[in-house]
Order: C-alpha cells, then sequence, then structure tokens
C-alpha cells in the first residue's frame, strides 16, 4: 500500500467516545481491540468470537508517538468507545483473507477475524488477504 493510502492515525471517520485507562500489560498496540479488566486497566480483548465492547486503542500521538508504537505496562492508555459507523484503522488476525463487506468478531488477541460463530463488532471496508505470521493493519466500520 503507497504511503499517502496508509492511515496515520487509527480514527479514520466517526465520532467515538475517548477514554483513558492505565495499560494492564505491555504491547498493546493501536488499533488493538481492548476491555477493561477487573482493576480498570486495559488489556487485549482475549475472547475469540466472544461478546465485546467495541473500544479500540489510539495512538498516543501527544507524546510524539505513532500507529507504530506499542504502549508499555502501567503507560496512561488511550482508547475509543465506538459507535455504529465509526471506521478505524484495527488489526486483522493471520490467515484470515477479508473482502469488502466481511463481518469480523474478535480474534482473541485484540485483533479481529472473520466471523465464525461469535458476535461481528465490524465489517471491513476493504480487502486484505492476511497469510503473514502477524495480525495486519484492516480498515473497518463498526457495526
Amino acid at each position: 500500500m503507497a504511503s499517502n493510502a496508509t492511515p496515520k492515525k487509527i480514527l479514520l471517520s466517526g465520532s467515538p467516545i475517548q477514554y483513558e485507562a492505565l495499560a494492564g500489560a505491555a504491547g498493546i498496540k493501536p488499533g488493538h481491540m481492548v476491555k477493561l479488566n477487573s482493576a480498570g486497566a486495559a488489556v487485549v480483548h482475549a475472547t475469540a468470537a466472544g461478546a465485546a465492547a467495541k473500544m479500540f486503542v489510539r495512538e498516543n500521538e501527544l507524546i510524539g508517538k505513532s500507529i507504530a508504537d506499542a504502549y508499555a505496562n502501567g503507560d496512561q492508555l488511550t482508547y475509543y468507545v465506538c459507535k455504529p459507523g465509526d471506521r478505524v484503522y484495527a488489526w486483522l488476525e493471520t490467515a484470515n483473507n477479508a473482502v469488502i463487506g466481511s463481518l469480523l468478531e474478535s480474534d482473541g488477541a485484540g485483533g479481529l477475524q472473520l466471523v465464525s460463530a461469535g458476535f461481528p463488532v465490524a465489517q471491513a471496508v476493504e480487502a486484505v488477504n492476511n497469510a503473514t505470521g502477524a495480525q495486519a493493519r484492516i480498515k473497518v466500520e463498526i457495526l
């Protein structure tokens, strides 16, 4: 994808509500879907195909970080609570071939995967064939 076509922000369009929480683990990346743990810290959504709030981590641009920079454990993390129609730059699980309109659910590792029998949270607004060994970026619209 050309540099001018690659988003530099997680929020592509819409008006989600923004909140803050401490990162409950290291390695949480902008675009990961998160949930709050019992201590109120943000951790990646870890239940594949499970019910999920539509909460996505944003980049920490206030201190010069980009969408490529992960949060450290204990960092102040900012996340969006998205509503239907909001578009975000999320993560797609490996071995998933999403086409425009594919319904996506939690992959259990902060990303999204094609719906199996779970709870769809978003639909793809671009085609991404992720045959790599890691999560790949994908533009999605929240359901």
